[in-house]
Parts: structure tokens; C-alpha cells; sequence
């Protein structure tokens, strides 16, 4: 390698490491911003920590200085108050180990009762780009298995390493005090024992990643396939998942073996170093002893500290290990935290109008989804819509009609340009609000696990009236939930969950209801009668087209079904994220453009049924 490169690795070395140190200080900077509700219990936790542990130093005393009055000065009286302070030292030790869990256990709580609300709440607050990203088995596994992995790093991760420091330093310190000669010793073999640690450090950070990636695989595979369990029935796969599942426990059982081994030449390396180590210091002290160096007495507190300093520096590295393990699984949880705290600064507008008319103006907007940056969905659209209008988007699917849609909704920021609603910035309004002025329909219909009455009014604030919902189930053509034949508890009806189940175009219907029943200023309808029977589609269009005739709401409707966007004050025809045409159904007729060529499909088709 010529000395260029080597200059190069060097660099590419010394940054990637202060990236990392960078990375980790963010980090420690984001878990302190975290847990400071509970500094004061968690500072109390560390502390009883720190006493425990340093009471525990004291012990080994006792007993040497026992020793040394039954060899050596033989005192009745010094040994009988000896041993009454012995046992009131052990008497308040025990207390204080007590109160230390506790404490401990207060601590956890505290955060364990809290925190995965908190984490809950920042999870919905996350913009669309997250869960673009996510999956829902993956978002469900964050908030149970994330809060908890940051929880015990918190408390236990770090009180353990934290509890092995001090015993390591503490014993060293206190053999230094009794022998500075066999003391040094011990620190002699401290580079090869932190030597043998950090070899193994690196193999066990190696495979935690191969760990998680597991635990989360064992997780969702099941989840994924009991959701959609339809899907497996009807393609007969359940051996296949089984299979799969059975497959990752399998290799999951042998990564945890892996990861809570060690390699031979480290676990031999360490033992032959412990055990001569502790034979040739009871060696040495008995020969320190023999020549009056050293009491008996000494030489029992010394070993007991030496026993204290080799068991925690064999197993600090699985307190460091399983720090490093909390840390790591913790990192999507502040990952989660660090990108919620971004959208909530960028969300933190607070225009709000005492009446919204819904005039719309989309300026040289480009766009490209954050999961994938290279294909450009949207390519300088720039429209206007006047209040009140009836705007149709109409387009081969991929067109990007639907992603203009999300953009009105700001659920997404253009990558170029700007969306004006009333004359200002989109991004500038509290987005709650301007939310509460929108209605959307889906053109795939979601309805939660609720009563049919919850998932109507699940977009109103405050309180609602009866005469609402049934006006919102007139204008839906929903008011088929009311049969009592068929429906025995009527809008209380419960959804989801292997319950009652609905149709598509009742779903639908429901779904549109929810949107209408908001009096909403902007109504995007996206495919809003796709799902439906042609009566019903009639019925929906007819409380669609009234709504567009009163004229006090802007309405835009996104539809493959030419036949149900005739009457909209201007169509909008998309093209590879471009618009192409725009116009009323007459003014594009005659233009003999990309409008009529669909149109004359769909009569076509029509035709040969």
C-alpha cells in the first residue's frame, strides 16, 4: 500500500471515528433530554448504587481484622466489639441493598409507566416518511420491545456497569493501601485482561445486529401472517410459514449461543491468568506474612479484594456488552425521538383562519418520495383552483394524482415549489387545523376497530349530534346499518377484529360518510365510488354532484370512471407526473387529446359488454 493510501485509510479511519463519537454524543444528549422527568429518581437509583457498592468495600475488613486478633494480640474485648460492629454493619448493609431495589424498582417503573406513552405519542406525531419506511409489525414491535430496551438501559444497563467500575477501582485502591507491592501485581496483568475484553467486545458488537435482526423477524413473521390469514388460507401456505417461523428460531438459537459464548483462546487466556494470578498472590502474601511484611489479617482482606477485582474484570464485559446491546436497541427508539422533534418544529406553524374558502394554488411543485429519491413522482405541476370549484384528477394509475392528493393534505413536502391555500404557504398553517378543514376518502376504505358510529364521527372534534350522523349516512347512502335484521345493534355496530364483517362498497359508504359528516371546506375523494354497486354509485355521485352545486366548498374527485367526473367544473388529465390537459369534459372532448382517447376507451368497453 503506497503512503498515500495509507494517508487516505488513516483520514477515512479518524472520521469514521468522529462520526461515531459525534453519533454517540447526539445520542447521550437525546437520552438525557429523555429521562430528565426522572432525574431525581434515577439519581437516586445511581447513587444507592454508588453506596451499595461502596459499603460492600468495607466488608473484607472486618474479617481481616479478626483474623488478626484471634492469631495475634488475642483481645477478648477487641474481638467481641469487632464482631458488634461487624453486625451492625451488616444489619445496615442488608437494609441499604434493600432500599437500593427499591428504589430500583421505583425507577423502572416511573419510566416503564410513562415512557411508552410518550414513545406512542412521538411514533403518531412522525410524518408519512416514517412509516413509508416502516412497517406496521416493525412500528408495533418499536414502541413494546424499543421502550423497553431504552427503560433498561437506563436502570439496569447502566447501574450494573456502573456497579462494576466501582468495584474494580474500589478493590484496586483498597489493595494498593494494603500491599503497594502485590497491588502492583495485579495492575501488571490490567492491559491483557482489557486486551482479552475488547476482542471479545468486538466479536459480541458483530453479532448484534444478526440478533435484532432475528428477534424482529420472529416478531413479525407471525404477526404478518395472522393478519393476513385470508391470504394464507386461500394459497394454502400455512406449512410454508410455519416452516419460516420454525426456520429463525432455529437460527436465532444458534446466534444466541454464539453471542453468549466466548472464543476458547479468550475464555483459556483468562482462566489460566485468574487462577495463577490467585495462586501466586497467595504465594507471595504468604511469604510477606512469614517475614512480618504483611498481618494474616492483611493478607485475608487482600484476597478478598483480589477475588472481588478478578470476578468483575472476567464479567465487566458482559456488563459493557449488555450496554452496549441496550444502547444499540434503543438507537431506532432516539432515532424515532430525534425525527419526531424535526417534524414537530416543522409542524410547530400555528396560522389558523376564522374561515377557510378553500382557493388553492399549486406553484412549480416537483416531488419525489423520501424512500426513493431517484424516481420523481411529480414533475412542475402548477394548477389553480378556485373556491368552490369541482376539480377532477383523471389518469392512468402511477400518474401521480393520488401523491398531489397527500400534498394538498401536506402530509408530504414538495421537494420543489410551493402549495397556497387562501393565499398562504401551506406549511404555515397548524396542521391540525387546516386537517379539521379537509375531508379525505381513501380509495381504498379503512375502518378502524370500532362502532360504526366511532369511525363516522372519528374526524369531528368535540361533541356531535345524532342529526349529523344520519344526515352524513343520507348523503353516504349508508343508512343500510340501520336494519335491525341485519344489523341487530345498528350504529353501534362493532367493526374489525373478526366481528361483523362489511362489504367493500359498504365500507366505502361508511368511509365516505366519516368525510361528509365533517362539513369540510376542501373534500378530496379519491376513487370514492370504485367499491361500489352501480345503485349505490348513483346514489353517492347524486350526493356527490349536490354538494358541487351548493358551491361553498371545494371538491376534488380523483376517478378512472370517466362517467362520474362529467359535471366538474374543470378536469385536470395526468400524464407521468405531469398535467397534460385541463379543461371542462366538453373543451377536451374537442381538443382530441389525452382526454378523449380515455374517454372513447371506457364508452369502447362499455360497448363490448
Amino acid at each position: 500500500m503506497t503512503s498515500d493510501s495509507q494517508a487516505k485509510q488513516k483520514r477515512l479511519s479518524y472520521l469514521n471515528l468522529k462520526l461515531k463519537i459525534f453519533e454517540t454524543s447526539k445520542y447521550l444528549n437525546l437520552i438525557l433530554t429523555i429521562i430528565k422527568p426522572y432525574f431525581l429518581i434515577l439519581l437516586l437509583n445511581y447513587s444507592m448504587s454508588f453506596i451499595q457498592t461502596a459499603m460492600n468495600w468495607y466488608s473484607p475488613m472486618y474479617t481481616g481484622g479478626i483474623i488478626d486478633i484471634v492469631t495475634r494480640s488475642k483481645d477478648p474485648d477487641h474481638l467481641w466489639g469487632l464482631l458488634r460492629d461487624m453486625f451492625l454493619f451488616t444489619l445496615i448493609n442488608q437494609q441499604v441493598s434493600k432500599l437500593f431495589a427499591k428504589v430500583n424498582n421505583k425507577a423502572y417503573s416511573s419510566l416503564n409507566r410513562n415512557l411508552k406513552g410518550e414513545i406512542y405519542r412521538k411514533i403518531l406525531d412522525c410524518d408519512m416518511e416514517f412509516f413509508d419506511k416502516m412497517s406496521t409489525q416493525e412500528a408495533t414491535m418499536l414502541l413494546n420491545t424499543g421502550a423497553e430496551s431504552l427503560i433498561n438501559l437506563c436502570i439496569y444497563q447502566a447501574t450494573n456497569t456502573l456497579q462494576s467500575v466501582l468495584s474494580i477501582f474500589g478493590s484496586l485502591y483498597q489493595m494498593y493501601l494494603i500491599s503497594p507491592d502485590l497491588a502492583k501485581v495485579i495492575i501488571y496483568t490490567m492491559p491483557v485482561r482489557f486486551a482479552m475484553m475488547f476482542f471479545g467486545y468486538r466479536s459480541h458488537t458483530k453479532l448484534n445486529d444478526q440478533l435484532n435482526n432475528l428477534y424482529s423477524d420472529v416478531w413479525t413473521l407471525p404477526m404478518q401472517a395472522i393478519q393476513n390469514i385470508l391470504l394464507v388460507k386461500c394459497f394454502s401456505t400455512e406449512e410454508k410459514e410455519h416452516e419460516e417461523y420454525v426456520e429463525t428460531q432455529r437460527q436465532l438459537k444458534e446466534i444466541e449461543a454464539e453471542y453468549n459464548g466466548e472464543p476458547l483462546l479468550i475464555d483459556l487466556g483468562r482462566t489460566l491468568i485468574n487462577e495463577g494470578l490467585t495462586l501466586f498472590l497467595i504465594y507471595r502474601g504468604g511469604q510477606l506474612v512469614f517475614s512480618d511484611k504483611m498481618t494474616p489479617g492483611d493478607l485475608s482482606m487482600f484476597n478478598a479484594y483480589s477475588a472481588t477485582f478478578i470476578s468483575t474484570t472476567s464479567s465487566i464485559h458482559h456488563s459493557f456488552k449488555q450496554l452496549y446491546s441496550g444502547y444499540h436497541n434503543s438507537l431506532k427508539i432516539l432515532n424515532l425521538l430525534e425525527q419526531s422533534a424535526k417534524v414537530k418544529n416543522r409542524q410547530s406553524q400555528n396560522l389558523k383562519k376564522e374561515k377557510l374558502t378553500g382557493a388553492i394554488s399549486i406553484n412549480n411543485v416537483s416531488f419525489c418520495y423520501p424512500s426513493k429519491p431517484e424516481v420523481e413522482v411529480l414533475s412542475d405541476i402548477s394548477l389553480k383552483i378556485n373556491a368552490g370549484e369541482a376539480i377532477a384528477f383523471v389518469g392512468v394509475s402511477g400518474s401521480g394524482k393520488t401523491t398531489l392528493s397527500y400534498l394538498l393534505q401536506n402530509l408530504y413536502t414538495p421537494t420543489q415549489g410551493k402549495i397556497f391555500i387562501d393565499g398562504e404557504d401551506i406549511r404555515d398553517y397548524d396542521l391540525t387545523w387546516l386537517h379539521h378543514q379537509m375531508g379525505y376518502v381513501s380509495q381504498e376504505p379503512v375502518l378502524l376497530d370500532k362502532t360504526v358510529e366511532q369511525n363516522i364521527v372519528y374526524g369531528i372534534e368535540g361533541d356531535y349530534t345524532q342529526e349529523q350522523v344520519e344526515k352524513a349516512l343520507a348523503l353516504s347512502n349508508s343508512k343500510f346499518i340501520l336494519n335491525t335484521e341485519k344489523f341487530p345493534d345498528g350504529l353501534k355496530t362493532r367493526l374489525g377484529g373478526g366481528r361483523t364483517k362489511l362489504s367493500g362498497g359498504q365500507k366505502q359508504r361508511i368511509a365516505i360518510a366519516r368525510a361528509f359528516i365533517k362539513d369540510p371546506k376542501i373534500l378530496i375523494l379519491d376513487e370514492p365510488t370504485s367499491a361500489l354497486d352501480g345503485e349505490s354509485e348513483s346514489k353517492v355521485q347524486k350526493a356527490i354532484d349536490e354538494l358541487v352545486a351548493l358551491g361553498d366548498r371545494t371538491v376534488i374527485v380523483i376517478a378512472h370512471r370517466l362517467s362520474t367526473i362529467i359535471n366538474c367544473h374543470k378536469i385536470v388529465v395526468f400524464e407521468e407526473g405531469k398535467i397534460v390537459e385541463q379543461g371542462t369534459h366538453r373543451e377536451l372532448i374537442a381538443k382530441d387529446g389525452a382526454y378523449k382517447k380515455l374517454f372513447e376507451f371506457q364508452i369502447n368497453n362499455m360497448k363490448n359488454l
